[in-house]
């Protein structure tokens, strides 16, 4: 069902942001500040000037190669045992933390030049306010080769958490080897995710401007390359004869020359504006480090990366076909990454011809593309592979004189040079991508995950013959599913499914948007039952601005969600002045016909045909598009909701017992409902017992939901109580 995947506007999906990156694990960081906590001691690395900080090399700045260099290094040795500070909790777990500075930087990445957790330890890295937050990696990260790059945290000051339960005494190698300081401006009018979004150039158009199914299907090959903590390129998953979905990614040579390049290298899958011109994408999808394949030593620029793990289904991986017969088709076309932007792509209406790129490589093994029609490549686009008319990887891009005012002469080293011109298998492609050793010349694309695709199911309570619209009947402004003038801030879409389903996001029909700034928001979120909490299960921020009205968007949330029984999926609003507007379009059913929408009243659901609400049966047209089982392979398991405490014995009979698995820093509340909604008893209790025991009173036996909250943590589980 990858269709499903590309139905907003022009062929892109669009997607939430983000908080954690490369494949997650279950858990969060500390609060900063918590009881008797330790000062966290901050490293201030020395001052680097704007002068330092971009000095290029004369043979880069002569080079007409398109890699991009974006932060300064500094090389440091900071670990659990020479830096920060360490906290015990009462409950017998161990907290290190290091805060580092570095004045001016738009963002810091570190490398972990020794990583190898032991099992149970979980590392972090964020901001300051806790806004951007990577982690946890766990001894699932650990690579081979003992490295571990991150991606960037936005700000010039960060901080690294490691948690180490109490059943642990060795955590294993944490040290930091290597920081970047990313030297380059983000363009500060716009609303960015991304450190990099918008720095290029005005006539590259968004992948999603063309309705196209080759470039729609194409796309999801494409990766964004950061490596060695200050530089960038573009890369191509590309197949081969087993069509396995063996993890190979190429680039250029003068990108990955080396090994260690390869280790320290971050590969971002799926960054792409989420329509044509639109705003920042998310930047969440990526996997951490890889081996050398394949490459020369400035002969043929190429290079062959074998990821360090496969890629996830919901990456969305595609693997291009290829084409080595060196015969020049009537176009061409190139998906790639300038300076680090959103995915854009540049087309060519002639056919390249042979040429010589110079710089030292083998004469004549380039394709030369003359004059690109649309868009060009920049710096950043280094590596991007050009795609023939059939949609197969010809070449990759070595670089050339083309931009925006002047899109000429770029230049590809053409993979029939690179597939078997030297016979070692380190210096080919042939090796890695015809392990028959066949007479192949060239191979379609691959996607491993088409059949699974195809079993999705897009939940709604909307009939066909039913028609949906925007009403604002009875209101003084706005409507009756959005910012109004009862300035209604929470609504939602009631969902019942009766066996456990796997959310990978909804559709949402859009009726209105409009921001008035762009630090407008709306949170999407979900709730298990028909309990209301401030605190749903998932809740994540969209800009507002990031919507348009009268579209049609799937949001995808950035793990796969296992729900079950009855589930509420639905948004939250804000009301600053002048306000926003945002509203989804519905149904109006007459007096009496189902209604399965909701607002919140006084902290409970409210059904729309209530006499208290709107006395209207209406259905919002919110779709959750869910699956009945996971692929295998990498980050199949469903997001764990809430991996805080445990609650047990259940089925109780006097009592229960809560245990957290992480200390409580605030009071804990509990409270009891049964399933009709009814609260029958909140109590609260200090944050310092652990283990806590709650007696249960209730004389009738049956079933209960019982709701824990400490802080930000709020837990919902079934209770059955035998009498």
């Amino acid at each position: 069902m990858r269709g499903l995947f590309i139905i907003l506007f022009i062929g892109c999906h669009f997607s939430l942001p983000n908080l954690e990156a490369q494949i997650k694990h279950a858990g969060s960081p500390m609060p900063l500040k918590y009881n008797n906590h330790k000062t966290i001691p901050v490293i201030e690395l020395p001052f680097i000037s704007e002068q330092k900080a971009a000095k290029v090399s004369e043979e880069t700045l002569l080079s007409r190669h398109k890699n991009e260099e974006f932060a300064y290094i500094t090389e440091v040795q900071y670990n659990y045992m020479n830096s920060g500070v360490w906290d015990t909790l009462e409950n017998g777990w161990k907290i290190w933390r290091l805060g580092i500075r570095s004045e001016g930087a738009f963002a810091l990445n570190l490398i972990f030049t020794e990583y190898r957790l032991e099992k149970g330890i979980k590392v972090f890295l964020f901001d300051p306010m806790q806004k951007h937050t990577l982690g946890a990696y766990t001894h699932n990260n650990n690579k081979a080769f003992g490295l571990l790059a991150v991606e960037p945290v936005p700000g010039d000051m960060l901080f690294v958490e490691m948690q180490v339960p109490p059943t642990v005494s060795d955590p294993g190698n944490l040290c930091i080897g290597l920081i970047g300081h990313d030297y380059k401006k983000r363009v500060p009018e716009k609303n960015t995710q991304d450190d990099w979004y918008g720095l290029s150039g005005y006539c590259n158009p968004d992948i999603c401007c063309y309705d196209d199914s080759l470039f729609s299907l194409i796309k999801h090959s494409v990766v964004r390359v950061v490596y060695a903590g200050k530089e960038r390129c573009t890369g191509t998953l590309i197949t081969n004869t087993r069509n396995n979905a063996r993890p190979y990614l190429l680039t250029a040579g003068h990108c990955i020359k080396s090994e260690w390049l390869a280790n320290t290298a971050v590969y971002f899958f799926e960054y792409e504006s989420p329509y044509c011109g639109g705003p920042d994408g998310r930047n969440h999808k990526s996997l951490s480090g890889g081996t050398l394949k394949a490459t020369t030593d400035n002969k043929l620029d190429f290079s062959l990366i074998e990821l360090s793990e496969p890629v996830p289904f919901y990456y969305h991986p595609y693997f291009a076909g290829w084409d080595v017969t060196g015969l020049a088709t009537k176009s061409a076309f190139c998906i790639h990454h300038p300076q680090g932007d959103v995915k854009k792509i540049a087309l060519e209406n002639d056919q390249p011809v042979t040429d010589n790129f110079g710089e030292g490589y083998n004469a004549n093994t380039h394709w030369l593309i003359r004059d690109w029609e649309t868009g060009t490549t920049e710096k950043g686009s280094s590596g991007a592979a050009l795609f023939s008319a059939a949609g197969r990887v010809s070449g990759t891009l070595s670089g050339g004189d083309a931009y925006c005012d002047n899109s000429v002469n770029d230049f590809f080293q053409k993979l029939s040079h690179s597939w078997d011109d030297y016979p070692d298998s380190a210096n080919q492609l042939r090796c890695w991508l015809d392990p028959f050793k066949g007479t192949i010349e060239t191979i379609k694309g691959y996607d491993p995950f088409t059949g699974f695709w195809s079993t999705g199911d897009t939940l709604s309570n909307i009939l066909p013959e039913e028609h949906i619209r925007l009403s604002g009947e009875g209101l003084s402004w706005g409507y009756l599913s959005g910012h109004n003038s009862d300035f209604i801030e929470v609504y939602a879409e009631r969902f019942i499914v009766s066996e456990r389903k796997y959310l990978l996001g909804v559709t949402i029909d859009v009726a209105r948007a409009y921001a008035h700034s762009d630090t407008a928001i709306v949170k999407m979120c979900l709730w298990e039952g028909m309990i209301f909490n401030e605190e749903p299960l998932i809740q994540e921020e969209i800009p507002l601005m990031d919507f348009l009205s009268n579209t049609t968007v799937f949001v995808e949330f950035d793990s796969v969600i296992s729900v079950s029984d009855t589930f509420m999926i639905g948004f939250k609003l804000f009301y600053p002045t002048p306000c926003d507007t945002f509203a989804v379009k519905h149904v109006i059913r007459d007096a009496g016909y189902d209604n399965t929408a909701f607002i919140v009243k006084e902290g409970q659901w409210i059904a729309m045909n209530d006499p208290f609400a709107y006395n209207a049966s209406v259905s919002l047209s919110l779709h959750p598009v869910i699956y009945d089982s996971l692929p295998s392979g990498p980050g199949d398991e469903p997001l764990v909701i809430n991996d805080f405490l445990m609650i047990y014995p259940n089925p109780a009979r006097d009592g229960i017992w809560i245990t957290f698995k992480q200390f409580p820093s605030e009071e804990i509340t509990v409270r009891l409902f049964d399933f009709t909604g009814h609260l029958l008893f909140v109590k609260t209790y200090p944050d310092s017992i652990n283990p806590l025991y709650i007696p249960m009173d209730i004389p009738v036996q049956g079933a209960y939901i019982i709701q824990v909250i400490a802080g930000q943590h709020v837990d919902n589980q079934k209770l059955l109580l035998l009498r």
